[in-house]
């Protein structure tokens, strides 16, 4: 660790530190201006410590007791930038990247991909939560590769992203096997990257095991259990079968061409197929430096093994998670960028191809399709807030009328009368998919801000600021079966808001959430 504080490059920093500014700036500096709550960033005036301890992130409270509860936009921005910025020159230091031109690419790469832009638009209020959970890992696999004991040190930065969100294992392992990977075609000594291996392996293990110890230990402190959720940590392990073992890896290796190949971008196609040949430019730049430096035999059989498990380390969540697996988990995969501009650069500085013309093309045709992939992004996100912000002020218009027409109802109190709101917008016939914006990336697919029902309330009282009295959801789940609530027909009906008995009904569509 102190060898990383001692050897700073303070140039290599400024021009991270600039570049990433400029680049978070153009590609999401929108969000971090505007109030664009939207989904589960409604909850920032109730999210409870219960909330995240029930998924297992029992870090979260910690970061946000040092944050501060209630997020500000631009100073989640700002951390986030800055999380990011010490991520990249890590990565850079690590793989060696020396070139400014490779260094802009990078910081490009990483700052306009879609899981930062779909975290921004969705859940922003844990945008630097998570991007600090990144940065554990990339810290812990730096510590990993480069101290003699690293990867007993390495546990504490790792166990600390697991408590924060467990998915970004995969950009720890993403690194480490990336970088052998480096390391063999280089002909290192085998026996010395084998073993160094199996200890980056330890380091896993090991943070897994303290991880489940520590979040049993806080469940029982805090009597709180896991919660039966897609995104919580009660099931993992349990696969059912040995048939679903095998069904999950191949579906893991599936996802993560998937992903390749069917990019959360605006130039979709064009960014698919510079994708496929990138990655065919990959494969011959890694057959090319095996040829030239005449790999050990012990090295030859490293690489293919580290190869056939690359799509299934780098994505590792999706077995983990049983097939569950979105957006927000896929940053790993971009790591596939850096080591690409990595292997370039160092095939370019290779005696036996320097200034030869192949990899000169190869070289600027890489640049060119990196550059289109940076601009596809930050069109992509600055489209993805347009529409978040859009639903905001469509939630805002629609919610006022609803107030108006409970107030119009005989007998009504504010703050007294119960309110129960039976079906949601996102099922209303007011859920109009705008065709510029037709995206179906997680966080996207609905059209208003408002998605779940305990949001309501929290909507009304912290951003409409009027006091209401909505019954708790299991109470207003007993009106559904209702004759009476039956017939009566969806907002903005005049038969879509009436008093029963001592209680309003608002019903916002014919189906539930």
């Amino acid at each position: 660790m102190r060898k990383l504080v001692n050897n700073i490059d303070l140039n290599k920093l400024k021009l991270i530190l600039i570049c990433t500014l400029i680049f978070m700036v153009v590609a999401h500096g929108y969000c971090y201006v505007n109030l664009n709550f939207s989904h589960d960033s409604m909850r920032t005036f109730f999210w409870t410590k219960s909330d995240t301890l029930e998924i297992g992130r029992y870090m979260i409270p910690v970061f946000l007791l040092i944050r501060g509860k209630y997020y500000p936009p631009l100073l989640v921005g700002t951390l986030t930038y800055l999380f990011l910025s010490i991520i990249i020159y890590i990565l850079v230091d690590i793989f060696k990247v020396r070139r400014k031109l490779n260094i802009i690419l990078i910081s490009g790469i990483l700052s306009t991909a879609s899981t930062l832009t779909l975290l921004n638009a969705t859940y922003i209020d844990f945008s630097d939560v998570y991007m600090f959970g990144i940065l554990l890992m990339t810290l812990g696999s730096y510590i990993c590769i480069k101290m003699k004991r690293g990867y007993i040190y390495a546990i504490i930065p790792v166990l600390i992203s697991l408590a924060l969100y467990q998915s970004y294992i995969c950009f720890f392992i993403g690194i480490i096997m990336l970088f052998y990977i480096k390391e063999i075609l280089d002909n290192k000594n085998t026996k010395e990257i084998f073993i160094r291996g199996l200890k980056s392996i330890i380091t896993i293990i090991v943070s897994l095991i303290i991880y489940a110890i520590s979040l049993k230990v806080v469940t029982l402190v805090t009597g709180i259990g896991l919660a039966n959720k897609y995104n919580s940590v009660s099931g993992i392990g349990n696969f059912g079968s040995i048939n679903n073992m095998f069904n999950l890896l191949i579906g893991t290796y599936q996802y993560t061409y998937h992903y390749i190949i069917n990019p959360s971008t605006y130039y979709k196609t064009i960014v698919s197929i510079l994708n496929i040949l990138m990655l065919i430019i990959a494969i011959g730049i890694c057959i090319l430096s095996s040829r030239k430096n005449k790999l050990k035999n012990g090295n030859k059989y490293l690489l293919l093994i580290l190869t056939l498990l690359l799509p299934f380390g780098i994505n590792m969540v999706y077995f983990i998670g049983k097939g569950i697996e979105h957006e927000l988990m896929i940053y790993s995969l971009f790591l596939l960028y850096v080591f690409m501009i990595a292997m370039l650069e160092y095939v370019n500085n290779h005696k036996s191809t320097k200034n030869k013309n192949p990899i000169k093309y190869i070289t600027y045709f890489t640049n060119i399709s990196l550059f289109l992939i940076i601009f596809s992004g930050v069109i992509y996100s600055n489209q993805c807030y347009l529409k978040k912000n859009l639903e905001f002020d469509t939630t805002l218009t629609t919610m006022n009328r609803v107030v108006d027409r409970i107030e119009q109802i005989e007998g009504y109190e504010v703050g007294k009368t119960k309110v129960a709101i039976i079906g949601s917008l996102a099922n209303s016939k007011l859920s109009l998919k705008r065709r510029e914006f037709d995206y179906e990336a997680v966080g996207l697919g609905e059209n208003f801000s408002l998605t779940y029902y305990k949001n309501y309330k929290q909507y009304f009282e912290n951003y409409l600021s009027y006091p209401i009295n909505i019954v708790p959801e299991e109470k207003s789940e007993k009106y559904k079966n209702k004759q009476e609530v039956k017939k009566m027909k969806e907002f903005p009906h005049k038969d879509s808001i009436k008093m029963i008995g001592d209680t309003i009904i608002v019903k916002l569509s014919m189906m539930d959430n």
